[in-house]
Formats: C-alpha cells, structure tokens, sequence
C-alpha cells in the first residue's frame, strides 16, 4: 500500500503509524505529510519511486519536498527510506521535487545513483546496503559475494517523502495519489522500482490511498477516526463496525457480532471475532473462501472488505498482518 498520511507522529524510515487521511487548518497554517509504503517484501530493495501527488494551489502551497536525506539513517536525516545509504562520494542520488509543469501537480521521485561494488550480484551496492528497514541488519558475504538477511521481517514499512505546505486560502485540497494512468501532469507516476536501477522490476501497489487537506472548515466526520483505532469513521460505516468503540467489552469472542446476530457492532474491524486480540483466526477471515470475491458473490462479506473497494483482495489481509497482527486491546 502506498498512502498519503496527514499526521507524521510515529513516521522515519522505518516505520508507519496510524495513518490519518485528512487535517484540517486555518490560513498560513504550515503542516507537513508524509507519502508512506507498507507491506513491502523485505527482498525488494527499493532503489527507486516516482509519485504524482495532485492537490489544489489554490487553497495550499508547497513550501518543501523531503525525497532524500542528506547523509545515511543516523537523526536528522533519517526521514525518509531511500536514504539509508551514505552516497555522498559517490554518484549520489537523482532526486525530483517538481511544481512547474502542472502548479496543481507535485512529482515526488527519487533513485539511488550510486555504484553497484557488487556488479555480479543483481541490487546489491558498496556498504552500506541499500536503504530500506531491515538493511540495518543486512550484511555482505565478502567472500560469497552473497547476502546475509539477519532481519527477517514480515513487511517493509517507512516514509517515502515528506511534504511541508502552507494552507492559503479556505477550502479543501485533496492530496491524491493518482492511478497508474497518471496525474494532473499528464505523466505516469505511479511506480516504486526494486534491485539496480533503472534495471530492476517494479514492485506491484496493490493499495492507494489518498488525503485531504481542509482550510477554515472540520475535517468531515466521516474522514475522522474517533476511536483512533486506525480506520476512519466512514470506512467503520461501509465495514460495519462501530466507529466511536476501539475495543470488545469481552474476551468471550463472537458476542458482538452485530445486529443481524442480534448484538452490538463490532468495534474493532481487525477483529473479526471481538475477543481483543488479533490473531490467526481474524486472518482466516479474510483468507479463502473469501479471498478473491467481490460485491455480488455469495461469499462476499462487506464485513471481510477492510478497504471497502468491494473486493476482498490482498489489500484487506495486509490490513490483519502484522504489526496489527499479535496485537491486542483493552
């Protein structure tokens, strides 16, 4: 999933936290959001990414785009994912931040240009590796030529770019990450590339989620996430849980099923069974017979439909894996 996420508390690069859709502000208020990935394969190293972000320069301004950092992942310049690796002698990064064409367009691209030491190889470079979580923990078999992956993790999560604006009239602009047809510039954007670039293979989206900005106004409810359980109260409405309640009254599961069971909403969509804790039956849930069905088959559940698009796709099992997955509420 590739995200707009309108709040970067709990963003670097190597993390995602709940991720917010709208931000309400009033005029010459300056806030920044973050373009986000989730669920990468930790054996995609991402080398490279190209995004258009449409927004209306009417109601905001773009004051600054964060694609890169300027040194390695140590703090200050640890924002982004593509930064984990020092090219300051080397052929550095090609980075893109660009307005012109379109002023209601952004291009947010960057891609590792350094060289490749290890040429026989296919994506890996000099120390240090390339730049996503879990690179940390990689090492070099210098007399293998070989890659050691001490991390193991189950996805790859972190910021892509980090985008400071500036609300200027009242309003609302939307933050969109157009489909791969492109955007306002008329370009197609939309691609984050894995290995050596320009030479590796795309990595499949299989999620774009966009934002939106509201100057003068609320952000709409149906946009908010009152129980800030990371789904927004218009999504709770199409799944069918109950958007003002984070967590099951019970541990008992299956006692709040719903009104068709005759009990209350379900608070948590994650957790299918409401007894706190999100764990391998909720992921069953979303799992064949269910997986691949869409509006319309007899094994289609809204309730299944965690990004309610009316398929029940991948897209809805990331949402159950982890770090949801283990967790568990009072």
């Amino acid at each position: 999933m590739v995200a707009i996420d309108t709040d970067t508390a709990g963003n670097d690069d190597s993390t995602v936290g709940t991720i917010d859709s709208c931000v309400s502000l009033n005029i010459n208020d300056t806030i920044d959001f973050d373009l986000v990935v989730k669920g990468v394969d930790p054996g995609d190293k991402i080398a490279g990414y190209q995004f258009d972000i449409d927004i209306d320069s009417t109601v905001i301004s773009v004051l600054n785009i964060t694609d890169v950092d300027s040194r390695g992942s140590n703090p200050p310049n640890d924002i982004t994912m593509i930064s984990r690796i020092n090219s300051t002698g080397g052929a550095g990064f090609i980075a893109l931040s660009d307005s012109a064409t379109n002023p209601d367009s952004i291009t947010v691209a960057a891609a590792d240009g350094t060289a490749d030491a290890y040429a026989n190889v296919a994506g890996i470079q000099d120390t240090p590796l390339m730049h996503e979580p879990g690179d940390i923990s990689n090492s070099i078999d210098d007399d293998a030529d070989t890659v050691v992956d001490n991390a193991g993790e189950a996805s790859q999560d972190g910021v892509l770019a980090r985008i400071s604006i500036q609300a200027t009239a009242n309003g609302t602009s939307p933050l969109t990450i157009p489909s791969t047809q492109g955007g306002a510039d008329g370009f197609n954007d939309t691609m984050i590339v894995a290995g050596t670039f320009p030479v590796g293979h795309h990595i499949p989206i299989t999620t774009l989620q966009s934002a939106q900005v509201v100057v003068g106004e609320t952000c709409p409810s149906t946009l908010m996430d009152a129980d800030s359980d990371g789904f927004v109260n218009g999504v709770e409405g199409l799944v069918g849980t109950d958007p003002g309640d984070a967590c099951a009254d019970t541990l008992s599961p299956n006692d709040e099923r719903g009104p068709r069971f005759g009990e209350p909403l379900s608070p948590r969509p994650t957790d299918f069974d409401d007894n706190q804790v999100i764990n391998l039956s909720d992921i069953m849930q979303v799992l064949p017979p269910y997986l691949g069905t869409s509006a319309g088959n007899a094994s289609y559940d809204e309730r299944r439909d965690l990004v309610p698009d009316g398929v029940i796709n991948i897209s809805d099992v990331f949402k159950v894996l982890p770090p949801v997955f283990g967790s568990s509420c009072t």
